[in-house]
């Protein structure tokens, strides 16, 4: 028993069009009025639907079957097969760029034809299921990541607090309680001071340490006067460390960004910070966060080698799929350029969070 889809033909010679209608019908397709145009064909598409089409390859008019088909599986999604009475290689070779689902000669072996329908009715659903499941698996993943990378961030605040209240605290305590010892040892005891003295330096340095980590793990800026505080704190940061000179602009200048926005574009902010220091050999990097209409915009260039393409699609490039990940999750658009001549843009589009 034969499937109840429906077919669209496209073919400019009338009697062998309704000749391949009326098998069709007869065989228990539901068959359009056959399109002899091009652009009747792609009315006929947008109006009806159809679940497959054949088409001519040889049509008449500015457009061949080849290059309707392109544009029949851009507007919608439907298994085509090339129909011709030429079986040239040419041809064929010309067809095959449009990845079609079968290919029929004139005259028709109606047995031939029904099979080529079926198997690729049958295809194209199968591709289908398979394209949904793949989007499921990748939703699953973009979750799983998103998950991640808030867990991540839950235990680096937690991380960074903890050793800047609990270690910061018992340090400070230490280096107090060392300066009260050295006040009242006999001074002439010089071995002592002298072991006080770097038990003191020693403690510095921890000092110094606990609050490095602790800033690099999250940034208390971040928590108490917000992303633009905590990006200039970074741009300064980042410029001492590396030599790179790093210019920050907001607009507007008191520029307000939502909770679920910070951490990610800060994060961003970072990950291309390192990436320019790690491999752009730049020696200027210009940062501009900015309202773009529903959108926050987030744009780091520097005047270094300029990023290849691929580079920008190495699996291995995990600062670069970090970067697209927390962008994709916020339903943002990531954009990477580079040129050997200005260097690497990264622009970052996230749109407004509702409140």
């Amino acid at each position: 028993m034969k499937s109840k889809a429906s077919i669209l033909i496209v073919e400019d010679e009338i009697i062998i069009a309704q000749d391949l209608k009326a098998n069709l019908q007869q065989a228990g397709y539901t068959v359009h009025s056959p399109a002899d145009t091009a652009k009747k064909a792609l009315e006929m598409v947008r109006h009806f639907k159809p679940d497959l089409a054949l088409v001519d390859i040889v049509l008449k008019g500015d457009m061949d079957g080849i290059m309707l088909a392109k544009q029949i599986t851009a507007i919608h999604d439907i298994p085509i097969i090339f129909t011709s009475a030429y079986s040239d290689l040419r041809t064929r070779d010309r067809a095959k760029i449009t990845r079609p689902f079968g290919y029929l000669l004139k005259p028709y072996n109606y047995k031939e034809v029904y099979t080529v329908i079926e198997m690729a009715l049958y295809r194209h659903m199968t591709d289908q299921k398979l394209m949904e499941q793949a989007q499921q698996y990748q939703n699953k993943l973009h979750h799983l990541t998103a998950h991640l990378q808030s867990v991540r961030e839950d235990e680096r605040t937690r991380i960074a607090r903890e050793i800047h209240d609990d270690l910061g605290q018992s340090l400070t305590a230490l280096k107090i309680d060392l300066s009260w010892l050295k006040k009242r040892i006999d001074p002439g005891k010089d071995e002592i001071h002298i072991k006080l003295k770097a038990m003191s330096a020693i403690t510095d340095h921890l000092l110094q340490s606990v609050k490095r980590i602790s800033t690099e793990l999250r940034p208390g800026l971040l928590d108490d006067l917000g992303l633009a505080a905590a990006m200039e704190w970074q741009a300064n940061e980042f410029a001492e460390r590396t030599g790179i000179q790093c210019n920050v602009i907001f607009k507007p200048k008191e520029i307000e960004v939502e909770e679920p926005l910070i951490t990610p574009l800060f994060r961003i902010f970072q990950e291309a910070l390192t990436n320019t220091a790690r491999h752009a050999s730049a020696t200027k990097v210009n940062v501009m966060l900015q309202n773009v209409d529903d959108s926050l915009e987030l744009t780091i260039s520097d005047n270094g080698r300029g990023i290849t393409d691929k580079e920008i699609n190495d699996p291995n490039a995990f600062g670069i799929m970090g970067i697209r990940e927390r962008t994709s999750h916020l339903g943002g658009r990531l954009d990477i350029k580079g040129n050997s001549r200005s260097g690497t843009t990264i622009t970052v589009r996230l749109p407004h969070q509702k409140q």
